[in-house]
């Protein structure tokens, strides 16, 4: 499914807005924890387990806001926004959100 973070498109014509779908996924734990350390510790970016760790969980997240895009008959989604959010800093707890805007094409 055509995924982007602009609101508008320049080789398909939007023809219907849908409405905003989402998805998300957590990092928790003590992979949270290690994640944290990482980026506290690193200069010369994130050590690629962590980095790994966050590609997954924002990936999982934009899986289930495609799903819920294809179940109210999307065919893209514009407008893609990922946001983190700690849901417990006690235990670590993050959640990866994906949100967009699904829409029907021109021609799709």
């Amino acid at each position: 499914m055509l995924t982007t973070t602009v609101d508008q498109l320049t080789t398909h014509h939007i023809t219907q807005y849908l409405g905003v779908v989402s998805g998300s996924s957590i990092i928790g734990g003590e992979e949270r924890g290690l994640l944290a350390a990482a980026l506290g510790a690193a200069a010369d970016g994130i050590p690629a387990p962590y980095e790994r760790l966050e590609r997954e969980a924002r990936l999982r997240a934009m899986d289930h806001m495609r799903q819920q895009a294809e179940l109210v008959g999307g065919q893209a989604i514009v407008g893609l926004q990922i946001k983190h959010e700690l849901l417990d800093a006690s235990r670590q707890i993050t959640l990866v959100l994906a949100l967009g805007t699904a829409v029907k094409l021109q021609g799709w």
